[in-house]
């Protein structure tokens, strides 16, 4: 299955803000992954939903970016 979109999420606390990118898991229609662009893109976290992975993410003081982006 091809990401048909994604978000972009950052850790604003540090002077270069760290980034993860939020998309859905392919194997799984309900899940999430997150990813670390910085590590090879590999997949640092599978959420059962949505929500569950935003938590995760604003747990740790991530903040969204405005919008998502169609991948084309």
């Amino acid at each position: 299955m091809i990401q048909e979109w994604y978000e972009v999420w950052v850790d604003e606390s540090i002077k270069i803000p760290y980034v993860l990118f939020l998309c859905p898991d392919p194997s799984n229609p309900e899940g999430m992954l997150i990813i670390d662009p910085k590590q090879n893109n590999q997949v640092i976290q599978r959420l059962p939903d949505y929500n569950t992975a935003v938590s995760w993410l604003t747990e740790d003081e991530y903040t969204r970016v405005d919008g998502r982006m169609e991948i084309e």
